[in-house]
């Protein structure tokens, strides 16, 4: 993937400015309008990044990201430059999915107590990370699609981030008083840029690397790059926001 990093950058650079995720206003209009749409964006592109590491993608899915125009974009990032969404074979995506992140063989856990820093005492599963992740949720109270799943697990923390910027979102556009529109927004921000920096920010870098010392299947190696570049760019709207 080294090879065509730059161009993976690049393509993820330009889809982040059409999601909005980038946090410079534009030469006219509303900004705060700008700013929902852009929150907005980020929202969906971490839905699709949960979805994608929750479980292998079934034929709907890819199609629903085909027409959105994620899927073109994501399949620019691989070394082939043929679609990936229409290349792919579902049973293959299965069998990738449970190599690289289930086992039982020597496999990549996609979990936060497994890499992040300062929880290598044991890497273990439901060690000190999942614990605090599960009493943060719990404390914010939002609801998660699949309430029995490991609090760590990555696609787990990728859809609470959907869910706090849509609550910053929806507070946004409520017809509230102003200061207690200025309050959600506020704290919906300081939850995600906290979240957001303990919880994955410091792990996943290191976690995606070693997806990539898999060699996974071109379709994953499309979802670490999308992600790895998203990620990044994350950083630099939350820091901007902090």
């Amino acid at each position: 993937m080294d090879g065509h990093g730059s161009n993976c950058h690049q393509s993820l650079t330009r889809v982040v400015k059409a999601a909005g995720a980038t946090k410079s206003a534009p030469a006219s209009g509303n900004p705060m309008e700008h700013s929902v749409e852009q929150d907005g964006r980020r929202a969906l592109i971490y839905g699709i990044l949960s979805k994608l590491f929750d479980k292998p993608p079934d034929r709907e899915f890819l199609d629903n990201l085909e027409s959105s125009g994620i899927m073109k974009i994501m399949s620019r990032m691989a070394e082939s430059p043929a679609d990936v969404s229409h290349n792919v074979d579902l049973e293959q995506l299965n069998v990738e999915f449970t190599r690289l992140f289930l086992g039982p063989g020597r496999h990549v856990p996609p979990f936060a107590s497994v890499h992040r820093p300062g929880n290598h005492s044991s890497g273990d599963l439901w060690d000190r990370t999942t614990g605090e992740v599960h009493r943060f949720m719990k404390y914010y109270g939002l609801s998660l699609s699949r309430p029995g799943a490991i609090p760590d697990h990555i696609s787990v923390l990728f859809e609470f981030m959907e869910k706090v910027i849509r609550t910053k979102v929806n507070a946004t556009r409520d017809s509230l008083p102003k200061p207690t529109r200025h309050d959600a927004i506020k704290k919906a921000d300081d939850i995600q840029i906290r979240f957001f920096f303990t919880y994955i920010s410091s792990w996943v870098d290191d976690f995606l690397a070693e997806v990539d010392r898999a060699q996974p299947h071109v379709f994953y190696e499309t979802v670490v790059a999308f992600t790895r570049d998203f990620i990044e760019q994350e950083r630099l709207v939350l820091l901007a926001e902090s």
